[in-house]
């Protein structure tokens, strides 16, 4: 996908990174607004993640596998207490970026290449659908949360490919999260 993307825009530019801190954030809003059990919960959360030290700072992708623990929270707190790992595709990635920081078992059996953390060889037959999606992705979440200009299609992307074993087509939908991307301009204007 970088190779596709530099080809229509200098990713280089884009200075991207994995961040508890908007969840942190999150947590913290939350559990003021309530006075029921979920207020625990966010409590209880937010305080595993003061204790790793990553409430205000970023993490490398070196750094992701000391932070198991607070990627499973951060599954277990954003998805539905009834969806099974091992049959429902799920999974976390810094924003923009080419591999996952966190999935369920079943997107890495499905989808993703041991390897090389991104895409299995079969469905890269599509990946310039992919890599034009994941660039509206980073249009829309600019628009959107710089200059208030929301999409009504940026949330998601319908994505094909042809099943090997049967020779039909076959789909799934990608659906990006945006709650916990924080976009910051820095001055600098992209030619």
């Amino acid at each position: 996908m970088d190779r596709f993307l530099h080809k229509y825009l200098d990713i280089n530019q884009i200075n991207t990174s994995f961040s508890f801190a908007p969840y942190y954030r999150f947590l913290q809003k939350r559990k003021e607004g309530t006075d029921d059990v979920k207020k625990q919960m966010f409590q209880y959360f937010a305080s595993r993640i003061e204790e790793a030290g990553v409430q205000e700072r970023d993490v490398s992708v070196d750094e992701l596998p000391n932070f198991k623990e607070l990627l499973d929270i951060l599954y277990v707190s954003l998805t539905n207490i009834t969806i099974d790992g091992d049959k429902d595709i799920w999974g976390i990635t810094a924003p923009f970026a080419s591999t996952f920081a966190y999935g369920t078992p079943s997107l890495y059996r499905s989808f993703i290449d041991k390897e090389s953390g991104w895409l299995k060889p079969e469905f890269e037959s599509n990946f310039k659908e992919i890599g034009l999606a994941a660039l509206k992705n980073i249009y829309h979440t600019i628009l959107d949360q710089l200059y208030g200009i929301a999409h009504p299609s940026k949330d998601e992307f319908i994505y094909r490919y042809i099943d090997a074993s049967t020779g039909l087509y076959r789909f799934f939908r990608i659906h990006f999260n945006q709650d916990f991307i924080e976009t910051q301009y820095n001055g600098n204007c992209l030619k």
